[in-house]
C-alpha cells in the first residue's frame, strides 16, 4: 500500500512539472506624462504654427487627447488629421495666451505660452502703378494699395483729395486677403465729381508712409468706354 501510494505522488508531480505555465494577461500601458515640442511661442495677427504632443511611454494604450486655448479669440486652435497629437493655432489678435493639452488617461497635462506681439507697418504701396487712375463723374471707382507686412497690426490710413470738388475719397478702407506672403491689401474708394485732375494721397496712421495717387476725373463722353480698377 505504501509502494502505491508512493507511485501516485511520484506520478503526480511528474505530470505537474510537464505541464507549461498558463500565459500571464498583459497589463494595460498608462501614460506617465505628456510634453510639447515647444514650451513657447510667437505669431503674428494672421499667422499660423503648429504644436506637437509627445505622449510617454511610446506604447501607451489611450493616447487620447483633449486640447484647449486659454482665449480662441486671441489664439484659435484646430486639431490635426484623424489623430489628436498635433493642433494648428492661428493668431487673431494681439495678446497671450496659454495652449493646454490633456490626456483622457490620467490627465497629464502640458502647457505652451504663445504669444501675438504688435508688428509696425514697414511700407505703403500703389498696386498698379504702371497706370493712370481714371474715374468716371458721378460714379465710383476703387484703387488698390498693398502694405507690408501682411501681418502689420495698425492698418488705419489717412486719406485725402487735392480737390474734393473733382475727386473725392470715402474714409471707409476695405481690408482684402493677402496678396502673397508679403502684402496686405487695402481698397479705398474714389468718386468722380467733376472734369478735372486731383491727387488722392494715403498716409499709414502708424509710419506715416505716403502714397500720391493723380485721379482723372471725366464725363462718360469724355473717357469714352472705362474699365472698372477692382
Amino acid at each position: 500500500m505504501k509502494k502505491f501510494s508512493l507511485f501516485l505522488c511520484i506520478a503526480f508531480f511528474a505530470c505537474a512539472c510537464g505541464e507549461e505555465p498558463a500565459p500571464e494577461t498583459p497589463s494595460e500601458i498608462l501614460v506617465e506624462s505628456i510634453v510639447f515640442n515647444k514650451e513657447t511661442i510667437s505669431i503674428h495677427v494672421t499667422e499660423e504654427a503648429t504644436l506637437s504632443a509627445d505622449i510617454k511611454p511610446s506604447n501607451a494604450k489611450n493616447k487620447n487627447i483633449k486640447w484647449s486655448s486659454s482665449n480662441p479669440e486671441i489664439v484659435e486652435l484646430s486639431v490635426d488629421g484623424a489623430d489628436d497629437i498635433s493642433a494648428t493655432l492661428k493668431a487673431w489678435s494681439l495678446g497671450e495666451v496659454t495652449i493646454t493639452a490633456e490626456t483622457e488617461e490620467g490627465g497629464k497635462t502640458a502647457t505652451c505660452v504663445v504669444t501675438v506681439p504688435a508688428a509696425p507697418v514697414e511700407g505703403l504701396f500703389l498696386k498698379y502703378s504702371n497706370r493712370d487712375e481714371k474715374v468716371t463723374v458721378g460714379k465710383d471707382e476703387n484703387i488698390v494699395l498693398l502694405f507690408s507686412p501682411v501681418y502689420a497690426t495698425n492698418k488705419n490710413l489717412q486719406l485725402s483729395s487735392s480737390d474734393p470738388d473733382i475727386v473725392s475719397v470715402s474714409d471707409k478702407v476695405t481690408l482684402r486677403g493677402p496678396e502673397d506672403t508679403s502684402y496686405g491689401t487695402a481698397v479705398i474708394t474714389v468718386h468722380g465729381v467733376s472734369d478735372g485732375t486731383a491727387t488722392i494721397t494715403a498716409v499709414t496712421e502708424d509710419g506715416g508712409f505716403k502714397v500720391e495717387i493723380p485721379v482723372e476725373s471725366r464725363s462718360a463722353a469724355s473717357f469714352g468706354s472705362i474699365g472698372s480698377m477692382n
